[in-house]
Formats: C-alpha cells, structure tokens, sequence
C-alpha cells in the first residue's frame, strides 16, 4: 500500500522510496510539532486578547459607574435643592395666609365701626374730622396693599 500511495506521487513518490522511513518519520514529527507550537502560540495570542479585552470591559464598566454615580449625586442635589425652594415657598405661602387673615380682620373690625356709626351724620357735624381719618385710613390700605403686591 505504501508503494501504490508512492506511485500516486509521482516524481516526489520515487524521491520518498529513496529516503529511508525513518527520515520520512522524523520530517513528519517536526512538522507535526511545528504546528502544534503555531497552534499553541495561537491560542495564548488569543487568550491574551480576550484578556486584554476583558480588562478593557471592566475598565469601561468603572468608568460608567463613576458616571451614574456623578448622575445619582447630581439628581441628589438637584432634589434637595427643589425641597428647600418648596419649603420656602411653602413658608411664604403661610405668611401670606397669616397677613391675608389679618387684613380681614382689620378690615371686619373697621366695616362693625361703620355699621354702627352713621357717618353721615358724623360729616356733617364735623367734616374736617371725618374726611382727615377718611383719607388717612384710605391712604394706610393703598401702603399695605401695594407692599402686599411687591
């Protein structure tokens, strides 16, 4: 069988009769060798690679999570700081209340006044008297409601 295979050659078939088998056997374990050597080169090439790719990996995966970090911090913040600009509006918001319930009851106590005075009358026995505090009294409420305003 080996000869036919020889045959089958041709020309390189005549060169291998002439080279003793031992020679054939030991060409044949050196190219063997050569390629599992490439084979292992190729493989360690290949698993440096995958471990350097995977160093890169984890090095992206740092640094996005020091960026969703800095985003968490941010939106803290951003958060407090809506919290304190609520609270405080909720402070003015009760200032107000308190100022608009003592404007209705300045304003409850001077119309039980005038219910129960006839200031007609009071005009025309002391006109001077009546219009100074008219207009005193108006002039005071156009203060305070432009301060409310402001």
């Amino acid at each position: 069988m080996w000869t036919m295979l020889l045959g089958l050659l041709g020309p390189i078939g005549g060169f291998l009769k002439a080279v003793p088998w031992r020679v054939i056997a030991g060409i044949a374990a050196i190219v063997i060798a050569v390629l599992m050597w490439n084979k292992f080169i190729n493989h360690q090439e290949e698993r440096e690679q995958a471990l350097l790719d995977a160093k890169i990996e984890a090095e992206q995966a740092v640094a996005h999570s020091v960026q969703v970090d800095a985003a968490n911090k941010a939106l803290t913040e951003a958060n407090e700081a809506s919290l304190r600009a609520a609270k405080a509006s909720e402070e003015a918001l009760k200032s107000l209340a308190i100022g608009y319930a003592d404007i209705r009851a300045q304003e409850a106590a001077q119309k039980k006044i005038f219910a129960e005075h006839d200031l007609k009358k009071l005009t025309n026995a002391k006109p001077g008297l009546i219009e100074n505090r008219a207009n005193a009294a108006s002039a005071q409420r156009m203060k305070d409601l432009s301060e409310a305003l402001q």
